[in-house]
């Protein structure tokens, strides 16, 4: 027979840990069913965790939590083809309430998974979901290459693009202009180099979204981290295809724009 719990999540990224952590707490039986090698293996973001809504689940998490900065200035750049408006707004209370974070998703979301654990949720890595099982039209349980999975509840949290509520009937394909896909890159730079280039003190970080840039692009994003900075930009799905590029080829793109390139390369 197949084993049971009170609730079976799938995905192990921020959203499935914060369920999971959450029932178990409450004393829930939780299984989690993650694909990758660990939590956070197969997740890419542009690096901004925001405090008001993570402090909900995990108080004052920033004292445990692997984080690179908190968030002091946020830039926003209206870029053309060769040039960008530069607007920011710089808050120094953020030196004492901090508002976001910035974090790298390889250390962050195995940090959250042990405190899922912690509390008593099981965590199964390497292990993909093929199906939900159904009985009298109604979910209750999951189907994997390990064997079959009951549970009172299934949590759906593999992504925006869920595989999992598309096999429960639960949702449509959604269209091309729902979608997005980015790139980004870590670039190393020396902790002090970032802190002078930027004016930031040493725990100080910047936030910063660029729009305009180009057809088609969507947005690009720059994040200071401790001793890196994450580069990229993101495009629809629709303006992609309508394009005919490839993503790296318009982050390359991106990349070596006038009031980018500069700072990328110093």
């Amino acid at each position: 027979m197949a084993e049971k719990f009170d609730s079976v999540v799938v995905g192990g990224g921020p959203a499935g840990i914060a369920a999971a952590y959450t029932m178990a707490k409450a004393g829930l039986n939780v299984l989690v069913l993650e694909k990758g090698e660990k939590p956070g293996a197969k997740n890419m973001f542009g690096g901004v965790i925001f405090r008001h809504h993570t402090e909900k689940i995990v108080p004052e998490f920033w004292k445990t939590a692997p984080i690179e900065r908190h968030v002091v200035e946020y830039q926003y750049w209206f870029m053309t083809k060769e040039s960008h408006l530069l607007m920011s707004h710089r808050n120094q209370k953020f030196n004492k309430t901090y508002n976001a974070f910035t974090v790298h998703r390889a250390k962050f979301d195995p940090w959250f998974a042990k405190l899922a654990e912690d509390a008593g949720a099981i965590i199964i890595n390497r292990t993909t979901v093929d199906g939900v099982i159904k009985e009298n039209g109604r979910v209750v349980g999951v189907k994997t290459e390990r064997g079959e999975v009951l549970a009172d509840v299934v949590i759906a949290a593999d992504g925006v693009n869920s595989m999992l509520s598309k096999q429960a009937g639960l949702r449509d394909e959604p269209p091309l202009d729902a979608m997005a896909i980015a790139v980004k890159e870590v670039i190393a730079l020396p902790k002090q180099k970032i802190e002078e280039r930027f004016n930031l003190g040493p725990e100080e970080g910047v936030a910063a979204l660029l729009v305009g840039w180009g057809s088609g692009m969507h947005e690009g994003f720059m994040y200071t981290n401790r001793d890196t900075i994450s580069l990229g930009v993101g495009i629809s799905l629709k303006d992609l295809d309508e394009s005919g590029q490839r993503p790296h080829i318009l982050y390359e793109e991106f990349k070596n724009h006038p009031s980018i390139a500069p700072s990328a390369r110093r």
